[in-house]
């Protein structure tokens, strides 16, 4: 209180200045008195004494305005470039005074900040009042992107918001675009699948091929996959954010030649077809087929460090494809301690051109035994027949003294 001058003249008046400071919300009462020595005709007088004037007081102390958000960050993950993904927060005024004229400005900084956009500040907030913001998220390159915003308020009310999103190019990622059949024998049937992996944080339909082979139908889009036993495949197929799945083909050649396709699938959720699968299928019909006896080698008893040796036959039992035979690489084996393997120079050796359907070349398999245990490992024939993985025959022998 600012207090007066000590002297009033007659039929003069004074100003008195107030300050209220609230420490706590809700109604303060006080009173002060003025002291004077003269008659005031409001109060009552005293003999000898001057008339004194009570003044009461009253005031309400508000809170200041308080803005809380939930939660306060927001990871969009991987977001389809020239798509819009949208998250919400809950922003809400912890007090019991309105806050006005909200304001919700990205900060600028931070990696491609214009990608993420506000749907719906509010302008008012009243005491205790919550409400839900939309954030959208629309990236335009694929690049990491990463701000923060403020919700602010009329009288100095802020909060924060970090923002962050991962952009992807594509979202279906193909395991590999080329699916090789190798060599098929006439009128069998072979499957062949690829993986299409999901990698936006939205759900993508796969529409069935194209089906504009040209290849007199020896490749089908199958219904099933490689798996043992195989399990069905339905189209569309929808693949979940983060999610995979497989699409398969058969391959059943009915004439000895080399077919080649590009088969074409349609992603009917993604209007821009900037997500088609375009997958390459390759295949021979005939062609050389590696066939390899025995299936397993057992060396049975052998005395330490004494060298015993088992031939393998491995014959191509493909048809002919001008030009082409059976190329077989050479012959590894595990446990090299005491397996190796090697082509036989005398007998049915390899020839360097490689074999003709009918012809063989001979594998020894060496077991060299070390200590007095059972030893086992596998003889492997890499190969070009077939859809070229290779043969693999266990071998196994007992070391004795």
């Amino acid at each position: 209180m600012t207090p007066p001058s000590d002297q009033v003249q007659s039929g003069a008046s004074i100003q008195i200045f107030l300050d209220f400071m609230p420490t706590s919300g809700g109604t303060v009462s006080s009173s002060f008195v003025i002291q004077t020595d003269g008659v005031n005709p409001a109060c009552p007088t005293t003999a000898g004494a001057g008339s004194n004037l009570t003044v009461k007081l009253t005031g309400t102390g508000t809170q200041a305005g308080i803005l809380v958000v939930n939660p306060t960050s927001l990871e969009f993950g991987s977001t389809l470039v020239g798509t819009t993904q949208k998250q919400s927060v809950m922003l809400s005024n912890a007090s019991t005074a309105q806050i006005d004229s909200i304001t919700c400005p990205m900060s600028g900084f931070g990696i491609d900040p214009t990608a993420f956009t506000v749907d719906n500040c509010p302008t008012t907030l009243a005491a205790g009042a919550s409400i839900p913001v939309d954030i959208s998220f629309t990236p335009f390159e694929p690049a990491r992107s990463s701000t923060w915003m403020t919700f602010n308020g009329s009288d100095g009310e802020t909060v924060r918001l970090d923002l962050q999103g991962e952009p992807v190019a594509r979202a279906l990622l193909l395991s590999s675009s080329l699916i090789n059949f190798g060599y098929v024998p006439l009128g069998a049937s072979v499957v062949e699948c690829v993986t299409v992996s999901n990698a936006a944080n939205r759900p993508f339909a796969v529409d069935d091929a194209d089906l504009n082979l040209q290849d007199g139908g020896a490749f089908a889009l199958s219904a099933s996959d490689d798996a043992t036993p195989p399990n069905p495949i339905v189209y569309p197929l929808t693949i979940a954010p983060g999610d995979s799945a497989k699409i398969c083909y058969s391959f059943a050649p009915s004439i000895a030649q080399h077919l080649y396709d590009v088969e074409g699938m349609l992603v009917n959720t993604d209007p821009t077809q900037a997500n088609s699968l375009n997958i390459e299928i390759d295949g021979w019909g005939g062609g050389p087929q590696i066939t390899c006896l025995p299936k397993s080698v057992d060396f049975g008893p052998s005395p330490l460090n004494d060298v015993q040796s088992v031939p393998v036959t491995c014959t191509n039992t493909g048809t002919v494809i001008p030009g082409v035979t059976l190329t077989i690489g050479s012959p590894t084996t595990t446990n090299l301690d005491v397996f190796t393997a090697s082509f036989d120079p005398t007998i049915n050796p390899y020839p360097a051109a490689g074999l003709a359907p009918g012809q063989s070349a001979q594998i020894d398999a060496i077991y060299l035994p070390t200590t007095v245990e059972s030893d086992t490992g596998t003889l492997v024939i890499p190969s070009n027949g077939g859809q070229g993985q290779g043969v693999s025959i266990p071998l196994c022998g007992q070391g004795t003294n």
